[in-house]
């Protein structure tokens, strides 16, 4: 006859009551550690560190809110491109920048905005060679749209940027 010893241990978990400021707050080193990571690995990281069982809903929305406390909230940072265009004409003499904003919506959202800077045309009549190209690239985000340049080529036959543009859409109108 043997005699067999099982040990069992037993976790209690808190129960859901917790809402997700409390879950935003407790799991701020892990998101800002690793941002794209998986909502079910974060539950999973909270069960075990925390002890808290919490829904996938709760730990999205505690996910969301502490990205937006990181990087801040996209609609106001669009709100002070006003400032931003200020200084960098205010910065940069000579150079100029055109800015058209849907004011319908609120906060007023940027539509187009033409980038031009003195200092680049200058270094392009200087140092590159007199060949002008057009490249262009798609933004992401939460305000999708197209970046647009005017390129030059410098005398290591990199690229050089001359005037920038962001449009919603490559278009004639824009």
């Amino acid at each position: 006859m043997k005699l067999r010893i099982a040990i069992i241990v037993h976790i209690e978990l808190r129960t859901n009551k917790e809402n997700y400021k409390y879950i935003c707050r407790e799991i701020e080193g892990f998101v800002r550690h690793n941002p794209k990571e998986g909502l079910q690995s974060l539950k999973n990281k909270i069960r075990r560190e925390l002890q808290v069982d919490v829904s996938l809903y709760k730990v999205y929305r505690a996910k969301r809110f502490e990205l937006e406390l990181i990087k801040g909230d996209v609609k106001k940072q669009y709100a002070r491109i006003y400032d931003y265009c200020h200084i960098v004409v205010k910065q940069n003499p000579g150079s100029s920048l055109f800015l058209k904003v849907d004011k319908e919506i609120n906060p007023s959202v940027m539509q187009r905005m033409y980038f031009y800077l003195s200092r680049l045309r200058v270094g392009f009549l200087d140092d590159c060679r007199p060949i002008v190209g057009m490249d262009g690239c798609f933004t992401k985000g939460y305000y999708r749209g197209q970046l647009l340049a005017a390129i030059g080529r410098d005398v290591n036959d990199k690229i050089y940027p001359i005037v920038m543009v962001y449009v919603e859409v490559e278009k004639y109108d824009s």
